[in-house]
């Protein structure tokens, strides 16, 4: 990972890491809330 081995500030580095973790996990949930629905038959 190229955040760690640079020569940032520790925050920057913290923060950066911390919104690369954190992204995956958002679209995860913004895809479960608005992505496709499946037809539901009754």
């Amino acid at each position: 990972m190229h955040v760690l081995g640079s020569r940032a500030e520790p925050l920057h580095k913290a923060l950066w890491i911390a919104a690369l973790l954190f992204l995956p996990v958002a679209g995860l949930i913004v895809w479960f809330f608005l992505g496709p629905r499946a037809v539901r038959t009754a």
